[in-house]
């Protein structure tokens, strides 16, 4: 009786959340608006290097399409190594195709949502060479961060040592892209184009 009883209650949630019954607003992160926030990024008052890591793990999130919770923290001052993004789980390849040189990055994506049967499950996401490309993004911020750091440390950290919270990046994404996107006109049903893991949501 009580697996049935979860059973309706997901198929509840579900029909809710295809009919709008839940009060959040999940806007897509489109090419255009990945620009805009981009543009406003480099307005920032920030250390090169903040703005670089936040530039890096908004591309990552996005061709990787992934959730804030596989790679950020909850607060500002500790972490769960288990659930956020380590340096250890992050690395570059380089492999060569035809005489050319192929970079990518391979993640290791710690309690995946989709795979609950997982521990972990391995993702890799290739060089792009256009405005959001994640090795480009990777390759500038260790030029200026002076390296990568400790294995065991988490990527999404800024200068001072605090940690990027889903918090935190969420806003910064509403306080860029709300000058010039509406949020009304955020679909409930979370529409996805490239990651919506890594939407916006109010």
């Amino acid at each position: 009786m009580w697996d049935l009883d979860k059973k309706v209650l997901m198929i509840l949630r579900g029909y809710d959340n295809n009919t709008g019954g839940s009060a959040r607003v999940r806007v897509p992160m489109t090419l255009e608006r990945m620009l805009a926030f981009k543009v406003g990024l480099a307005k920032k008052p920030w250390a090169v290097v903040d703005r670089r890591m936040l530039w890096m793990v908004a591309c990552i999130m996005l061709k990787a399409s992934m959730r804030a919770s596989e790679m950020l923290s909850d607060v500002v001052d500790s972490f769960n190594q288990d659930k956020v993004l380590l340096w250890r789980d992050l690395v570059k390849k380089e492999t060569w195709h035809e005489g050319e040189k192929v970079e990518s990055l391979m993640l290791k994506l710690r309690a995946p949502k989709e795979q609950k049967n997982l521990k972990h499950v391995f993702v890799e996401i290739w060089a792009s060479r256009d405005f959001v490309c994640p090795v480009e993004a990777y390759d500038k911020f260790i030029k200026d961060a002076g390296g990568r750091k400790e294995d065991g440390d988490p990527v999404a950290r800024w200068s001072d040592g605090s940690l990027i919270t889903k918090a935190r990046m969420n806003k910064e994404l509403k306080q860029i892209l709300g000058e010039k996107f509406s949020y009304e006109e955020g679909d409930r049903k979370s529409t996805r184009l490239n990651s919506s893991h890594s939407s916006v949501s109010r």
